[in-house]
């Protein structure tokens, strides 16, 4: 059979030989080598980053090491890069054993404490600004389970702790932002009362700030050091003590006189009349508690409008 065509043409040819040109495979030697270099020098440089951040970690001062985690871990991701790049995989594994398993045992050391104390930051940012300090209840909560995640991870993890100071710096921290958003409260009611004669916005605020009150209090007694909680004490939870206590019964009597309204709006006169005979008792322990506290009186405006909703009720009731 004759074979004729492309199928000849092809027995014709000469043979090619299977084997890479000596020039492709110089090439590809060059590039191996190329990655292995820039590998060892981008893990050389991880290895002085690293060592700087261990020495931020032992200094114990969450701020510094918070501030060099960025570039810290910004190294760790280029040499991971650069790793993939070596020709083989015995190679890579060499790679990835001297420089990436230590600097990633630091990373995952110390991400929680380092989120935890970012957040804080955040917090403190917006109640300081007085921009949505509405939302602090939902991001201390997260920061709390922040914070329970962060001991769950060290627990599982097996890590080696960090120094003391830094998880005395987040309470401290973390008891600031109570106290700061309590300050918050503690001045509208405050402002409420003296600049305002507002026994009503007073009011409206008031609960939250004895809700925040009790909250400091607590976060403040997780902090270290006696000296530090009597700080802390002095400079957001006795102001706000003050406060409450010397507006309580005056808040006691609006809200007894609006109880009061509603009943006799229902229709319930017995009732009514037995809560509004209560409020001679609150006068009283009013007076006894300005006198005893040595409270700095309350501005008339504000005996004014209760006497002005008493005399209101009186009418009422006396309709019935």
């Amino acid at each position: 059979m004759l074979i004729t065509g492309i199928a000849a043409a092809m027995l014709a040819a000469p043979i090619v030989s299977a084997s890479v040109p000596a020039s492709t495979a110089h090439a590809a030697a060059a590039v191996s080598t190329s990655s292995y270099k820039e590998a060892v020098k981008q893990g050389d440089i991880l290895a002085k980053v690293l060592a700087a951040y261990q020495k931020a970690i032992s200094s114990g001062d969450i701020e510094a090491i918070s501030n060099k985690y960025d570039g810290f871990t910004k190294q760790v991701s280029i040499v991971e890069k650069s790793i993939g790049k070596v020709y083989g995989a015995s190679k890579r594994a060499a790679f990835l054993a001297k420089y990436i398993t230590p600097a990633k045992v630091e990373k995952s050391r110390t991400m929680y404490e380092v989120s935890q104390f970012r957040f804080l930051n955040k917090i403190l940012d917006r109640l300081y600004a007085e921009e949505e300090y509405e939302t602090y209840d939902s991001d201390m909560a997260k920061f709390e389970r922040l914070a329970v995640r962060t001991a769950e991870v060290k627990k599982a993890g097996g890590f080696k702790p960090l120094p003391a100071s830094v998880t005395a710096d987040l309470r401290m921290g973390e008891a600031i932002a109570a106290g700061v958003n309590l300050s918050i409260y503690e001045y509208t009611v405050q402002y409420s009362i003296d600049s305002e004669a507002d026994l009503y916005t007073a009011d409206a605020f008031y609960d939250d700030m004895n809700r925040y009150l009790k909250q400091t209090e607590i976060k403040i007694g997780h902090v270290s050091g006696r000296t530090n909680r009597t700080e802390l004490l002095k400079e957001f939870v006795s102001p706000a003590k003050s406060t409450s206590q010397r507006i309580k019964y005056e808040i006691e009597q609006l809200r007894l006189l609006d109880t009061v309204y509603d009943l006799a709006e229902a229709g319930l006169k017995e009732e009514a009349n037995a809560e509004f005979s209560k409020l001679e008792g609150l006068k009283v322990k009013a007076a006894e508690i300005k006198k005893a506290g040595g409270f700095k009186a309350l501005p008339k405006g504000v005996y004014t409008e209760l006497v002005a909703y008493e005399k209101e009720l009186k009418d009422i009731l006396a309709e019935f």
